[in-house]
């Protein structure tokens, strides 16, 4: 015959005689096999439900087969034993016996479990007389919550939301009143924010909840107390009264009239402190001559933008605009900005000119406020005057009146302007006088060019190389381009700039004048750099003996005095040259060893002599050392004949 219980090695009646004796639900051996399916198909009385309830590893099975029990005893053991609360509790509400359930309920832990207990004594007052003891003085702030949540007594819970330490249990017990006085007193006197939020959320009484959103110093308790507000005449004088701008704000978007609700925008838009608060009141405003008077006296730009917005009135709008645009105390930024919104050219384009002008430092702003100036007058006064080069060039490419490109072209404050301007086609007798007067020495060469007479182009190259006030570099460039002999002859002896009177030299024609202006450099410039440089031009051009011994004493004299290895470098060479052309000896026992410079290379060399080239010459090692310093090896140079 097939086992009812095949998992069974013994009979069901075994097990069920032998659970009786498992005290310790700790040492219980569990089935996780068993299913609610399996308890659930059983039929009550059968002895398995037994078994199951007490060995199934899963909860619900064990549930399941305790809601099929009725045996009194099996029932306070699973009561008493079983590890799930769950289970305790469906055991608990099946037993009869009071008895057994007092004695339960003092040692029970959970106190969910102790609740379902109490909650099985017949008489009433005892059951809320413990769940007021548990509630009250129990010190587990879970157990007081889960207490709080059967009780019904009032005074009760107000003593408990009043008096108790933790706020969550006074919160709940909160929850749990329902009389409007003693939450309402609550309310006044509970100095948590959490309880006065909670209290709020149970007020009903429009009255109370107005003082709450009046008094509370909780901007959150506030809110809250305003949001339970329905009452219109209560969220009327509440508007009206009201010292907080939070709060009525939050009442102005409640109130079912809108010319109350303005007034209270308005109100706040124009006075109150914070420019939040103004700025929210401000979204809201409708009235248009007080959003314009906002707009020109908010002492916050971004509220002033924002009630320039809201102006829906063209004829309004554009006499705001026009007022923050000439308004000295606005940013220029702003100002710039409601100028681009001026319909009236003549204002518009006289604040973009003058912006441009005095405060434009950032050019990014030029490709906006370009496409609006279009007056000629302005124009020219910004390619004069503006700091930004490129916006004086965008200002000379719109300008198409010949009179002011001629005033720009004499007045500008950069040169480049002016020489840009001189391309434009420009009177004769403009660029003249220009030619003649400029500051700058480029700029009178380009217009005495652009004129095309080559006599008046040499005088005004003449006068810009004699200038010692010029640059140096224009100097050059003029007497570069400069063909007059004569002209030369003078810059070249006269005193002044030695690099431009190297120049000058150079270009001589004349031989004998030309070494005679090499002569008087290579003995008299205040320059090192030219002195040398006229030496070794002489040095090429065959000088006499007496010449070549005062060459090599002045080139000497800088390789061993001057400070400059650039000089001494230059000093080397030119006596080297001296050396291998005309054979001077006393070149060799004179200078030979004497230093030049100190030099790095990133490579090894193990050459007692070696010809060094770097930036400013060249020169001789004498004794190269394998010093190694920072991956570069450092030498001295010294002057050499020998190599």
């Amino acid at each position: 015959m097939k086992k009812k219980y095949p998992f069974l090695s013994a009979s069901p009646s075994y097990y069920s005689h032998k659970m009786y004796d498992d005290t310790n639900p700790m040492d219980r051996r569990y089935d996780s096999d068993i299913s609610v399916k399996q308890v659930k198909e059983l039929q009550t009385g059968d002895c398995m439900i037994e078994y199951y309830a007490f060995h199934a590893g899963r909860w619900d099975a064990r549930l399941a087969a305790v809601k099929k029990l009725t045996d009194q005893g099996l029932l306070e053991k699973i009561a008493k034993t079983d590890i799930d609360p769950r289970i305790r509790i469906k055991a608990i509400n099946k037993l009869t016996d009071e008895e057994v359930l007092r004695e339960i309920a003092c040692t029970e832990g959970n106190m969910q479990v102790r609740l379902a207990i109490i909650a099985k004594f017949p008489d009433p007052a005892q059951r809320q007389a413990k769940i007021h003891y548990i509630a009250r003085y129990d010190e587990k702030e879970d157990n007081r919550l889960a207490a709080i949540e059967k009780l019904t007594d009032q005074s009760v819970l107000t003593d408990i939301a009043k008096h108790d330490q933790a706020s969550k249990v006074r919160a709940a017990a909160i929850k749990m009143l329902t009389d409007q006085s003693l939450l309402a007193d609550i309310a006044k006197h509970d100095k948590a924010e959490y309880i006065r939020a909670a209290v709020v959320e149970r007020l009903t009484d429009q009255h109370v909840l107005a003082d709450m959103a009046k008094c509370d110093e909780s901007p959150t308790v506030c809110r809250s107390a305003i949001a339970r507000i329905s009452d219109p005449n209560v969220l009327a004088e509440l508007a009206k009264v009201g010292n907080k701008s939070a709060v009525r704000l939050a009442v102005a978007e409640k109130l079912s009239d809108p010319m109350l609700a303005q007034k209270v925008y308005a109100d706040l838009a124009k006075y109150d402190r914070d420019r939040n608060t103004r700025g929210i009141a401000i979204a809201k405003l409708t009235d248009q001559r007080l959003l314009a008077v906002i707009a020109k006296n908010d002492s916050d730009s971004m509220n002033r933008r924002k009630a320039v917005t809201k102006i829906s009135d063209p004829i309004l709008e554009q006499e705001t605009v026009t007022y923050l645009a000439m308004n000295e105390e606005v940013s220029w930024r702003d100002r710039l900005d409601y100028a681009l919104k001026i319909e009236d050219n003549v204002i518009a384009q006289a604040i973009i000119a003058d912006f441009i002008i005095h405060h434009a430092a950032e050019d990014y702003f030029e490709s906006e406020v370009f496409s609006k100036l279009t007056d000629q007058h302005l124009l020219a006064g910004v390619a004069k005057n503006a700091p930004s080069l490129r916006a004086c060039f965008v200002a000379v490419s719109k300008l198409t009146d010949k009179n002011l490109l001629t005033d720009v072209a004499k007045n500008s404050r950069h040169d480049r302007i002016r020489a840009e301007v001189m391309k434009q086609g420009l009177d004769p007798a403009a660029l003249a006088d220009i030619a003649t007067t400029d500051a700058d020495g480029r700029v009178r060469m380009g217009a005495a060019e652009i004129l095309s007479d080559p006599a008046f182009a040499q005088e005004v190259y003449a006068a810009v190389a004699g200038n010692e006030a010029e640059d140096r570099s224009a100097r050059e460039e003029a007497v570069a381009k400069l063909t007059v002999e004569s002209v030369l002859a003078e810059l070249a002896m006269n005193p002044g700039n030695g690099h431009v009177r190297l120049a000058a030299v150079e270009k001589l024609s004349d031989p004998a004048l030309r070494q005679q202006g090499y002569v008087a450099l290579a003995r008299h410039d205040a320059e090192s750099e030219i002195r040398i440089k006229a030496a070794d031009a002489l040095v090429n051009n065959d000088p006499d003996e007496n010449l070549l011994d005062e060459l090599i004493l002045i080139c000497g004299r800088e390789l061993k005095s001057s400070d400059d290895e650039n000089i001494r470098n230059q000093a080397a060479a030119t006596l080297l040259t001296i050396y291998r052309k005309y054979g001077k000896r006393k070149i060799a026992y004179t200078y030979n060893g004497t230093f030049i410079r100190t030099g790095q290379e990133g490579r090894s060399s193990h050459e007692d002599w070696v010809q060094v080239w770097d930036d400013f010459g060249f020169g001789w090692d004498e004794n190269h050392t394998d010093e190694h310093t920072d991956t570069r090896y450092t030498y001295k140079i010294y002057f050499s004949t020998e190599r």
